[in-house]
């Protein structure tokens, strides 16, 4: 599934962002935020980090919960803010910020929340930044409150991360070129040919020597200090996608 990389591109139009995420899973999408649903409590002050559009909170307002979403993307935020007052659910509490995952120490205080949400954040990171930001959330979680995090792992045999690693190139040069494309300015027949002729085969050459968009998790556990572990695991799209619920305190 490392078409995840172009939730970057769609990250850019966020009215077609629900339709490219139930492209890139397959559909499987939805059984993903069913499973979130069923992790949270009722009553719940929750944290969602990389909201998106928000389509997950109104499934969640069966639960009554009280939700903070941030995301990094403003074009996103607008979205989601538009999105949420137009349904204006009864039975929760929706406010929408402009955000990172590395800002979530200052933006909130210890101990506030009893979920915090991490949906396809961590692939985005550096490892130095992964581990911070998970130690970031433990501060925030109140006593055995749960850390959810949905992303892209690899695959556990050799042999599904070896077509892993080969169907990953062609679908990062894709959303990389798409990436740039969508900023360029194609007015005009000749801007159109200088675009093709010389800024596409640069964007391609860049491609190799880059940053790669995101990057899979090998192990969640390296990542986790002393104060949080795995309740529980679940696999989608044969296991590149998975959903782990972490509990903060110590193992039953």
């Amino acid at each position: 599934m490392t078409a995840i990389v172009l939730m970057k591109v769609f990250e850019a139009t966020p009215s077609c962002y629900e339709a490219g995420m139930r492209l890139i899973t397959l559909g499987e999408i939805t059984r993903i935020r069913l499973a979130i649903v069923r992790a949270i409590g009722h009553r719940a002050d929750v944290l969602d980090i990389g909201c998106g559009p928000g389509e997950l909170h109104h499934l969640l307002e069966p639960r009554h919960c009280s939700i903070t979403g941030i995301d990094k993307s403003a074009n996103m935020v607008r979205f989601a803010r538009k999105n949420a007052c137009a349904t204006s659910p009864q039975n929760i509490s929706i406010a929408i910020e402009h955000g990172t995952a590395l800002e979530i120490d200052r933006a909130f205080s210890d101990r506030r929340f009893d979920t915090i949400i991490l949906s396809f954040v961590l692939t985005e990171l550096g490892p130095d930044e992964r581990t911070w930001v998970v130690r970031a959330a433990e501060n925030l979680l109140k006593p055995a409150g749960s850390l959810l995090v949905i992303d892209e792992f690899l695959p556990e045999s050799a042999l599904k991360r070896a077509m892993f690693h080969i169907a990953r190139v062609p679908i990062h040069l894709t959303g990389h070129v798409l990436q740039h494309v969508h900023d360029l300015s194609t007015t005009g027949l000749w801007w159109r040919i200088y675009y093709a002729i010389v800024e596409l085969p640069l964007m391609v050459l860049s491609f190799f020597t880059s940053e790669p968009l995101t990057r899979p998790i090998k192990s969640l556990s390296g990542l986790l200090p002393d104060g949080l572990y795995i309740a529980k695991c679940d696999q989608f799209l044969g296991g590149v996608i998975r959903f782990a619920t972490i509990k903060k305190g110590a193992p039953e």
